[in-house]
């Protein structure tokens, strides 16, 4: 799950926007902006999302803002991010550059981050199925952002900038998306069911299921929708609509064995069909615990979704996780085992180390025997 854009240092540092190319494959860029306006009170790790906006073509965007800081650990900073709405199957991946600022109410006059802020260069990333956000945990300080008289009557309005990055090859190419876009004298809008229903749960409207997730003081109530949950997955809905609903109504229903935050991204995907946003450090734990509770409640795609991930962070400091998880779950994850053996295969001295440990001697046999490698001392 692709992490969202932040660095380690809590930015997402990136080139300025590529140029056009004078070679016989060109770049084109189509460009667009929007004002955000967005309500600023929001607890600790819960955020508001902005209305869906178009731009760099019939690309649609939307604005997520974590006014009082998206994690504990950057609790001084509003966090904000940009989520691409993917409404086409196949999903298509578009990469895109953007900038945000804060706008004054008054004089509509811009004002950029901090001037040592990497958020004032302007961000390229690839927006995909697996990965549709990309922004900052680590915005704007709070005091300052307080501070600035951006903010009037509890909303903030947000200047986003995107330009999106495209490639044509021939002239035939252009004219065929000319003649297309002759042809079609009514545009449809796409689908925006993912950022509606997301929006729905940020709002708790009519939720009627009540979670609690997590042990100790570290536990926290989520609500939802039990309609959306049993359409979903059908754990959920033998759960909230079995035999036993009506003795059960109106209890909350106990999660002991789940991280918080795992719950809270799994419902994210069941709402919004997406990955939520992850910091990049975070990104394999994350994808490991969220695979797990995948396969939990029967959720195939974002299971996939989680392998896909891990696949893309196969090393020597994780592989021996990735195993440990694929041995967990089988039969499932095995594009990740095939993954974990390809690294295997290259890497012969993480190989020896692996088998030292005795931990994983059914999967190094299978690499073994299906490779027939020879591992010499």
């Amino acid at each position: 799950m692709g992490a969202s854009a932040p660095s380690s240092a809590g930015r997402s540092k990136a080139p300025p926007p590529p140029p056009c190319s004078s070679s016989g494959v060109a770049v084109s860029t189509s460009r667009g902006s929007a004002n955000s306006r967005i309500k600023s009170m929001t607890p600790l790790g819960r955020c508001v999302s902005s209305s869906v906006f178009m731009a760099g073509g019939f690309h649609k965007w939307y604005l997520r803002y974590f006014p009082n800081g998206e994690t504990a650990e950057a609790a001084d900073y509003a966090a904000v991010y940009l989520d691409y709405v993917i409404d086409c199957y196949p999903p298509k991946s578009v990469t895109a550059y953007f900038l945000l600022r804060l706008v004054d109410k008054v004089s509509n006059d811009l004002m950029d981050p901090p001037p040592d802020d990497d958020v004032r260069a302007a961000a390229v990333h690839e927006f995909s199925a697996g990965q549709n956000s990309w922004g900052y945990y680590a915005f704007w300080k709070k005091d300052e952002l307080e501070s600035s008289g951006r903010i009037v009557d509890d909303v903030l309005t947000i200047r986003c900038d995107v330009g999106v990055v495209g490639r044509y090859a021939t002239a035939k190419t252009d004219a065929a998306a000319a003649a297309a876009s002759v042809a079609s004298s009514v545009h449809v809008p796409p689908a925006d069911l993912g950022h509606q229903l997301g929006a729905l749960r940020s709002r708790a409207v009519g939720a009627d299921v009540t979670f609690q997730v997590g042990a100790g003081s570290g536990a926290r109530r989520f609500g939802a929708h039990r309609c959306v949950l049993a359409a979903r997955s059908p754990v959920f809905e033998a759960e909230l609509y079995g035999p036993m609903v009506e003795r059960d109504a109106g209890r909350v229903i106990r999660i002991d064995d789940m991280d918080p935050q795992v719950f809270d991204a799994l419902l994210d995907f069941m709402y919004t069909d997406a990955l939520p946003g992850m910091r990049k450090r975070d990104a394999v734990a994350m994808s490991q615990q969220l695979l797990v509770a995948a396969d939990r409640y029967d959720l195939k795609r974002l299971r996939l979704l989680c392998e896909h991930e891990l696949c893309k962070h196969v090393n020597k400091g994780t592989v021996a996780s990735m195993l440990a998880l694929v041995e967990q779950q089988r039969p499932s994850c095995q594009g990740l085992k095939k993954a974990c053996f390809e690294y295997l295969r290259k890497t012969p001295k993480v190989l020896r180390e692996i088998m030292a440990t005795e931990a994983f001697d059914h999967l190094v046999n299978e690499l073994l025997s299906s490779n027939k490698l020879a591992i010499r001392e």
